[in-house]
């Protein structure tokens, strides 16, 4: 009951600032429009703000584990190639092959498994779960950019495709704060806290204007996309990797971490993402939705199953 409880927490506030965006609308205090501007500006001002803020202050000296790290990347590797190849042969709407494949892999670490971990291992030093962050967040939208642009209507040659890549503000961003961070190189504090004023508006933004645009009758147009992304992200992705890291001998604060990069709902910023990248926008919004709101029993069960096995 306690992990049940801890996924309602988590998930209240989302729910709750999609209510308000969406009951905002519904009193137009703010027309759909003026919604899809705020989107804009969350793409490409606040996330990558919220980005760059928790790659800058992870600790590279104290934090690092390379195992973790690298078993992190190479499953979202595999993921993303099978996505890629198995995708287009369940959804045909190519609008939507991309959107399902970013709701299948990328999932709200940051905010989501950063707080399963943390209730888990409430007096564990929690530096590792944001280093890895700050490893796998940029790959995410690296990733998201790139499988946008490939099915894209546009006909990029490579070179064209890796500078729209570049270009992207969230990989702009991800990069500028490796650097940072590598590098050692220190913001002033003035301006540390503006930007770090700024990051803040990051998810509520996205949320509010997710909520805002949310129309509940187009979710019977994306039956198949939906069930397809739900399924794979709540259960196939984190039985598949979870299971993987078991059989490793993985265990404790290692496999808390791994079950809750797994398994935690699509991130919030694959709404605003899609919108600005051509993909269907409408089904990106639903799925965060859908597996925000399923990931309370999903996360429930898989937290139940590890913790009575004594593996976390």
């Amino acid at each position: 009951m306690q992990y049940l409880i801890l996924s309602f927490e988590v998930i209240f506030p989302i729910f709750f600032m999609l209510a308000l965006g969406y009951s905002i609308r519904k009193f137009n205090l703010v027309t759909e429009s003026g919604f899809n501007m705020f989107s804009r500006v969350t793409f490409y001002i606040f996330i990558p703000s919220l980005l760059f803020i928790n790659i800058y202050k992870s600790d590279l000296t104290r934090s690092l584990n390379a195992r973790l790290i690298a078993y992190a990347i190479f499953s979202l590797f595999i993921t993303c190639i099978i996505l890629y190849f198995l995708i287009p042969r369940i959804i045909k709407e190519r609008w939507d092959q991309p959107v399902v494949m970013q709701g299948i892999y990328r999932g709200n670490f940051i905010i989501y498994g950063m707080c399963i971990v943390q209730t888990i291992y409430p007096d564990a030093d929690l530096g590792m779960v944001a280093l890895l962050s700050a490893f796998i967040v940029p790959l995410y939208s690296v990733i998201s950019v790139l499988l946008f642009e490939m099915y894209s209507d546009k006909k990029n040659n490579k070179k064209d495709l890796l500078f729209n890549v570049l270009k992207s503000p969230m990989v702009f961003s991800g990069i500028l704060g490796m650097f940072f961070l590598l590098t050692g190189l220190k913001i002033p504090k003035l301006l540390l806290d503006q930007i770090e004023s700024v990051s803040k508006l990051g998810t509520p933004v996205a949320l509010l204007c997710l909520g805002g645009t949310f129309k509940f009758q187009a979710m019977k147009q994306h039956k198949k996309p939906l069930m397809v992304t739900c399924i794979g992200r709540l259960f196939i992705v984190p039985m598949v990797f979870i299971s993987a890291a078991i059989l490793m001998g993985i265990r404790g604060i290692e496999l808390a971490t791994i079950m809750a990069l797994n398994a935690a709902p699509v991130a919030a910023s694959s709404f605003p993402m899609a919108r600005e990248l051509g993909g269907n926008g409408e089904l990106a919004g639903e799925i965060v939705v859908m597996t925000s709101l399923l990931s309370i029993v999903t996360v429930f069960c898989w937290v139940l199953v590890l913790t009575s096995t004594g593996m976390i």
